[in-house]
């Protein structure tokens, strides 16, 4: 059962995005093929978040991200400024992180212990 979700996450994650990227480009132009291969991954995102209704770090996490990186998208007004954007949202999140781990509380280990509730293991944090 879960092999099935992996494939299906990697479809919904890479495929679609890298399909309606190749195709879309010469029909919509660059802008409006990224922002559009960003749009089954947030749908698919929410969908999840909502069917398993369980509150969980990485979850909480993703859909943070991917609303803000959706927003400063649909902010840009050019491809080139978005992709500088994202640029700028990394150094964000990268500061964030070391932020986490400054403080002794890395997120990395939130992560790490929703990846192995995911495989069974008890959560233990």
């Amino acid at each position: 059962m879960k092999i099935n979700y992996m494939l299906l996450e990697l479809l919904i994650y890479l495929g679609l995005p890298y399909v309606i990227w190749t195709y879309g480009r010469n029909l919509m132009g660059d802008y409006y093929a990224m922002l559009l291969s960003t749009a089954p991954a947030i749908i698919y995102t929410i969908y999840r978040f909502l069917k398993d209704r369980q509150f969980n770090m990485v979850g909480v996490f993703v859909i943070f991200s991917l609303m803000l990186g959706s927003a400063l998208d649909l902010l840009a007004g050019s491809a080139l400024q978005m992709l500088w954007n994202s640029v700028w949202l990394s150094y964000a999140f990268t500061t964030i992180y070391l932020f986490s781990m400054i403080i002794q509380k890395p997120l990395a280990i939130y992560f790490a212990v929703e990846f192995m509730f995911l495989q069974g293991y008890p959560r233990a944090l």
